[in-house]
């Protein structure tokens, strides 16, 4: 089987060119995508949520003031 490729290469460099520069100040993407990580973790946060998704687990603390309700980083007063 044979298979023929052709390609415009001065599109194909510029598309490079582009790609190249939206990757030079790297701030502003690296920005962008910290939000997205801290905004999900806050979301899991409120939901009490493991990165998994799964639900905290009780609190076995033994010195935990009964009738403590909420996962560990919740503020119950």
């Amino acid at each position: 089987m044979q298979y023929t490729i052709s390609i415009d290469v001065n599109r194909f460099a510029g598309m490079l060119d582009a790609l190249a520069r939206e990757f030079e100040d790297t701030a502003l993407w690296l920005e962008n995508f910290g939000q997205a990580l801290e905004n999900a973790n806050r979301q899991r946060h409120r939901a009490g949520r493991d990165p998994q998704g799964e639900p905290w687990k009780t609190l076995k603390h033994p010195n935990q003031p009964p009738g403590r309700r909420g996962g560990p980083l919740n503020r119950t007063g």
